[in-house]
């Protein structure tokens, strides 16, 4: 008896094992399958930025001066939102809406947003990051600088990069901070915008 179950544990655990090397067999094909395309890994849909622990004081946001700090997830520009933004401002011009005239008489061959409404768009990627920072309340004191190098077509998605340039206490509780912004497009060298903004940031 004592052998004859010798016998069968031994041919168990050989089935088990056979199992095991099927499924690494797998594995490691699945890997060498698998696109390594940066592209494809782009345009995966980005999970919302979320930030475990406590959150950040500005007197250690200040120890951030210098360097860049964040990078916001894409954002799609479609027509919906152009003309949105161009009901809201007024704006118009058949650059912005006209996509008929745009493919024979605009050297981009479509529509293409606003570069305000690029610039509009600076508060919404900031929030990825300032959400975590103790903060009661932040304001636009203005921009220092503004540039918009490269229009954004009608589809393009575009993100934020956020460097610290400067970070001053106030006489109250809060800071006066001088950012470089600079807005990148998809799959494109030059940004669509780059400027400085200050804020007031009240802890």
């Amino acid at each position: 008896m004592t052998a004859t179950f010798a016998v069968a544990a031994i041919r168990a655990a050989i089935r088990v094992l056979d199992r095991l090397l099927f499924i690494f067999v797998l594995l490691d094909f699945a890997v060498v399958i698998a696109p390594n395309n940066t592209q494809l890994r782009q345009n995966r849909k980005p999970r919302e930025v979320k930030f475990k622990g406590t959150a950040m004081t500005l007197d250690e946001f200040i120890k951030l001066e210098g360097r860049e700090f964040f990078v916001s997830r894409w954002l799609k520009i479609d027509q919906a939102r152009i003309n949105t933004f161009a009901e809201a401002t007024l704006d118009h011009q058949w650059i912005h809406q006209d996509a008929g005239r745009c493919k024979t008489d605009s050297p981009w061959g479509t529509t293409i947003a606003h570069g305000f409404l690029t610039l509009s768009l600076i508060p919404h990627f900031l929030n990825g990051y300032t959400s975590r920072l103790e903060l009661e309340r932040k304001i636009n004191y203005g921009l220092n600088k503004v540039r918009f190098p490269e229009a954004v077509r009608v589809d393009d998605r575009v993100r934020g990069r956020f460097k610290l340039l400067e970070a001053k206490h106030l006489k109250g509780k809060g800071l006066k901070v001088v950012i470089e912004v600079t807005i990148e497009i998809e799959g494109r060298e030059k940004p669509a915008c780059v400027a400085i903004n200050v804020l007031l940031m009240v802890g």
